[in-house]
């Protein structure tokens, strides 16, 4: 019954998995810790909420990974307050969480922006004695980036043993939207002293830096790693070096830049329209706007 309910689940197969517990009840294993736990989390995938918590709460025995099913479902479809509850419930009870709990009740803080919950979690994680490892730590940077409070990840990124590239990533897109272009650029530079490889989001975000602050220079050292990579037909990666060229006044390789650009959105019209009219290229501007209607493309 488990497997069957955990394909149900997998496969988001409700209507399948509706049948299985119906069996289920009839063969009296409803009650079973590690069935009922099944059932609870093949509700919860598939988004049944109302029926995942009605047989959690029939459940006699409730142990830390019922609740971390019944969590994941709430957080997943949208209903971050009701995970807080759940897991405030949770320790009511006495039930110890782990790390998974930990990770869904970070992402539900993040999600709505709720500091005072998110510090008090991060607080029972030290008491606890809970390993702040990298996935942890990591949700615990972005929670606090996501609440507006930056120092407070900077002293979750610093205390971190081991970095992944989520961590460099996250921790720089917190000083980009905090319009900290310079740091960002600083941990970038770190970052490749210490061997990380960069990935998609972090190279979109450490672009967006040098379009912050003017960094040609090391705007142009991203492009040519770029290049490299062979990314440069990636639109955001595309779209993202047209605007750190506009923005940094080179409009020479901002244009090669766009014309290079196969699929044009909306996103490159903009960039190489503001460009040309920022450096006062008005004429030019207007044209690149008649050839953006030219092309189909609704301006927004």
């Amino acid at each position: 019954y488990s497997c069957l309910l955990k394909g149900c689940s997998n496969t988001h197969l409700i209507e399948q998995g509706k049948l299985v517990h119906k069996n289920v009840v009839i063969s009296s294993f409803d009650v079973h810790e590690v069935v009922g736990g099944s059932i609870v989390d093949m509700y919860a995938k598939c988004g049944n909420l109302e029926d995942a918590h009605k047989v959690f709460q029939a459940l006699p025995h409730k142990n830390v990974v019922l609740w971390g099913a019944l969590m994941t479902g709430f957080v997943g479809h949208g209903h971050s307050l009701h995970t807080i509850d759940l897991f405030f419930e949770m320790k009511e009870k006495g039930i110890m969480p782990n790390r998974a709990t930990f990770l869904c009740v970070l992402k539900a803080c993040s999600t709505i922006q709720s500091l005072e919950d998110g510090k008090e979690i991060h607080e029972h994680l030290i008491r606890s004695g809970t390993k702040i490892d990298v996935i942890t730590g990591n949700a615990l940077i972005d929670m606090y980036i996501k609440c507006e409070r930056l120092e407070d990840a900077i002293k979750v990124f610093d205390e971190l043993q081991v970095r992944d590239v989520i961590s460099w990533s996250t921790m720089m897109a917190g000083y980009v939207q905090d319009g900290q272009g310079l740091p960002a650029l600083d941990l970038f530079i770190q970052l490749h002293k210490e061997g990380v490889m960069p990935d998609r989001a972090l190279i979109l975000c450490i672009l967006k830096a040098c379009s912050n602050v003017g960094a040609l220079k090391m705007g142009m050292l991203i492009h040519h790693w770029i290049i490299e990579r062979d990314l440069e037909s990636d639109l955001a990666i595309g779209n993202t070096i047209l605007d750190t060229y506009t923005k940094c006044k080179n409009l020479e390789e901002a244009r090669n830049i766009f014309v290079k650009i196969r699929e044009k959105n909306v996103v490159s019209w903009n960039a190489m329209i503001s460009g040309y009219a920022e450096l006062g290229f008005s004429k030019l501007a207007l044209q690149c706007y008649e050839d953006m209607l030219y092309q189909g493309i609704s301006p927004d």
